[in-house]
């Protein structure tokens, strides 16, 4: 179906090529950006991510959806416990200690209405 779409729209649609693939074994979009580096390809689409090695080969046209991704990383040090606790305490400082019973008793409550109101067959809803 892509080949027939491709060759109305006058272009040719094709995967990366042998070469791309024996040169850059780990990854099919950076062996595409390759294709386009060495002139084989005349552009490269597709869901992949602008990287700096990728960078290097060849230019990019402006991002069209963007990732947001942070990595968090905590330093381990002698005073590790003391740190959980502390940051376990303030994950808890939002909200007040009798909301955190109301949403507790809550999620109990509406866990029993739903074992209680489960049919034998697994059916649920049918009140």
């Amino acid at each position: 179906a892509l080949d027939e779409i491709s060759n109305n729209a006058g272009f040719k649609f094709t995967h990366n090529s042998v070469g791309s693939k024996t040169v850059i074994k780990d990854s099919n979009p950076t062996a595409s950006v390759y294709d386009v580096q060495v002139g084989l390809a005349d552009m490269a689409a597709g869901y992949f991510w602008i990287t700096s090695e990728r960078l290097k080969m060849t230019t990019f046209t402006t991002a069209v959806a963007t990732d947001k991704i942070f990595l968090w990383v905590l330093e381990k040090n002698e005073s590790w416990e003391d740190e959980f606790v502390y940051f376990t305490r303030n994950m808890l400082v939002p909200f007040h200690p009798s909301l955190w019973m109301l949403l507790l008793w809550s999620i109990f409550l509406i866990s029993i209405a739903a074992v209680w109101f489960c049919k034998n067959d697994g059916t649920y809803g049918i009140w």
